[in-house]
């Protein structure tokens, strides 16, 4: 594990080292500043909580996977970005395995703490997206979003389970489930773009039924007096 010189990262390393030893929901703030060097204090000027250092954790994860240039070209470009940048980010997560399979299990026993994970793996994967240039707006964008965030659970599933440092398995879960999704899509292109101009309709509808309606203009508002020319 590369030596990290701030406090934050001494905290999220410490933080880490201890969630591979025990449990996480028994990993005290007292325990990891002990480990970090540091004084309760100044651990609680870095971060408010246990959660605050877990998410910074997974922020570091996120710059260590989009550090990196993308390369591409070809039909399979798109798809082979998503692979490569999936793969990456477990690269990245490779030394805090035994630490993430006792985080995950906690996790999994709290609903709460579910939902929380699963929204913050789908703003992970917006970035993902975004990095392989296959972002979109709308309701696509969400659906793709949705989608890659199931690729990346499931495969993520098979990469805590491997432990063979070649991740055969888990390379080949990866493209198979990219490939599968990427077949989805093209089959829901067409509903997709249907219920885009569907949504768009009803909003532009519902805009203009909340404007105001004008006003009839007074009387003689067009120049023309009362009894004054015009038709009887």
């Amino acid at each position: 594990m590369a030596a990290r010189r701030t406090k934050r990262d001494r905290i999220i390393d410490a933080a880490m080292e201890l969630a591979g030893e025990a449990r996480w929901s028994t990993v005290t703030l007292t325990a990891i500043a002990g480990r970090a060097h540091v004084s309760l204090a100044e651990l609680r000027a870095e971060f408010t909580g246990r959660g605050a250092i877990l998410a910074a954790f997974l922020d570091r994860i996120d710059r260590e996977m989009l550090a990196e240039p993308e390369n591409g070209g070809g039909d399979d470009a798109v798809r082979d970005r998503l692979f490569d940048l999936v793969m990456r980010r477990l690269d990245a997560l490779g030394p805090y395995k035994p630490a993430l399979r006792n985080i995950l299990a906690d996790i999994g026993a709290r609903p709460a703490a579910r939902l929380a994970g699963l929204a913050r793996a789908m703003r992970t994967q917006r970035w993902v997206l975004d990095a392989a240039g296959a972002a979109a707006p709308g309701l696509r964008g969400r659906l793709k979003a949705c989608g890659l965030t199931a690729v990346y659970l499931n495969t993520l599933a098979v990469w805590l389970g491997e432990d063979d440092p070649g991740l055969p398995r888990t390379m080949a879960r990866l493209d198979r489930l990219l490939r599968r999704g990427e077949r989805a899509l093209e089959r829901a292109d067409g509903p997709i773009t249907l219920a885009e101009t569907f949504a768009a309709v009803v909003r532009e509808t519902m805009r203009r039924r909340r404007e105001p309606r004008p006003s009839p203009p007074p009387a003689g508002a067009d120049g023309v007096g009362e009894g004054e020319g015009g038709l009887p």
